[in-house]
């Protein structure tokens, strides 16, 4: 008998839950503990990326060398590229962005996400993550929730997370599973 790994029933109820339709559902803050997919409906129902936001992420090396390999026209409408949903990063109440990329501002079979705290007023980036998801975990390190991102391929699953060191967040663990398949 097969014993499906967390990750896998994970991957399986992301694949359920993009089938079932969710016409008329008002998005609400998400609890602790959210996992946020590539393909999140939550990402559909975007709010507005400010000016300021789009400033601080084209300043990234990832997004400087996806301009460079951009055309005029992607070039001309890049904020087209970005969209966002709001998270919470501490139990303050804070808002802050998760901010998704699409082509061109993501990888080739990896998503992007940029995590911002402050974006109405002075923002900042504090964790850029790839996967095909990202998660807020419950647990934390100065003041703000640790994140969990998950890539999987047909040859391995990586997953990374990361912890506030005080300014930004940084890399705690890192695991590659190749038989995860």
């Amino acid at each position: 008998m097969v014993r499906l790994t967390p990750l896998w029933w994970f991957l399986l109820l992301t694949a359920a839950i993009g089938l079932v339709p969710l016409h008329a559902q008002k998005l609400k803050p998400t609890p602790q503990g959210s996992i946020y997919a590539e393909t999140d409906e939550r990402f559909e129902h975007s709010t507005a990326l400010p000016n300021a936001v789009l400033r601080v992420i084209l300043h990234t090396p990832e997004a400087k060398g996806a301009m460079d390999l951009a055309n005029d026209s992607e070039r001309r409408r890049i904020a087209e590229y970005f969209r966002t949903t709001e998270v919470r990063l501490s139990d303050s109440g804070e808002v802050d962005l998760l901010v998704r990329g699409s082509p061109p501002m993501r990888g080739a079979n990896v998503g992007w996400f940029w995590f911002v705290r402050s974006p109405n007023n002075n923002p900042k980036i504090v964790l850029f993550a790839i996967g095909d998801s990202v998660e807020l975990l419950r647990s934390k390190r100065q003041g703000l929730k640790d994140v969990r991102s998950v890539h999987t391929s047909p040859v391995y699953t990586h997953i990374c997370i990361y912890r506030f060191s005080g300014n930004i967040y940084r890399l705690s663990k890192e695991t590659w599973d190749k038989d995860a398949h």
